[in-house]
């Protein structure tokens, strides 16, 4: 993953939710290809729980089209929520931009 600022600052926000949603985890061994189901062993409360306290962390980011995507073709890794949540930001403040816009 090509870490960017706002890529590096959402990957270690997300990675503070994985610790609190599971505190065994150990944050030093999680890959950005990291699978939330495979290779985390998070189950479906679990990813329901972090899904949560993402949506609290990120109003307005709608997680559900990343979600069936990943389940989809088997690919909710780390890396591809990372992209989906700065895409997902990215967008939604082009919207505020423009809602601003006289």
């Amino acid at each position: 993953m090509n870490q960017g600022s706002r890529e590096q600052e959402v990957f270690q926000r997300i990675q503070e939710h994985l610790k609190a949603v599971d505190p065994q985890l150990d944050l030093s061994a999680i890959a950005p290809g990291a699978s939330l189901s495979q290779q985390l062993g998070l189950d479906s409360l679990r990813l329901a729980t972090l899904f949560d306290r993402i949506r609290q962390d990120n109003a307005g980011i709608n997680l559900l089209p990343w979600f069936m995507n990943a389940a989809r073709q088997g690919g909710d890794s780390l890396e591809s929520l990372v992209t989906f949540m700065v895409k997902a930001g990215e967008q939604q403040q082009q919207q505020q931009s423009q809602q601003r816009a006289p």
